[in-house]
């Protein structure tokens, strides 16, 4: 299992945001100041979006790692060793999100009551597709703070 962020900083304190999604990009320097401008931070979350717009949900639900940590802490312990040891840009990966201070989940979804949206601000939304659990919880990082945006546009 491979992840998609290529390069981190290993570091002993938290910094900056992880964009839960097929890539990452950095939003600050190496002396936690902004790199991009709100316009250009749009822009980037714009483009973002639009890509992954382009990802069967199927897709998106095969390569959740994050759903990992919804496992005893025992067994997400383990499973974190095996994908570490397995290849050198899963241990890269995970440094890069656990290095985050948070992580901001932007779900396409819109849930039709405050019960609906609640639930998924708490743990994310689920159904079974074919099979397949897919839905806005395949795009969270239980183990960190999550910032979680609505779409509000239709789908």
């Amino acid at each position: 299992m491979s992840s998609a962020a290529g390069n981190s900083v290993s570091s002993s304190c938290s910094v900056g945001a992880e964009l839960i999604c097929p890539d990452w990009f950095d939003c600050l320097d190496s002396k936690n100041r902004p790199i991009l401008s709100d316009k250009e931070l749009f822009s980037t979350l714009e483009a973002i979006v639009k890509d992954a717009d382009k990802t069967p949900v199927h897709q998106v639900a095969q390569n959740a790692l994050g759903i990992l940590t919804t496992e005893s802490r025992k067994i997400w312990s383990h499973l974190r060793t095996e994908l570490m040891k397995s290849n050198k840009n899963n241990a890269s990966s995970l440094a890069v999100v656990e290095s985050a201070l948070f992580v901001v989940c932007l779900d396409d979804s819109e849930p039709e009551n405050l019960a609906e949206l609640c639930g998924n601000f708490l743990c994310g939304g689920y159904k079974l597709d074919g099979g397949v659990q897919v839905g806005t919880c395949t795009n969270r990082w239980y183990d960190k703070v999550s910032l979680s945006f609505q779409s509000s546009h239709p789908s």
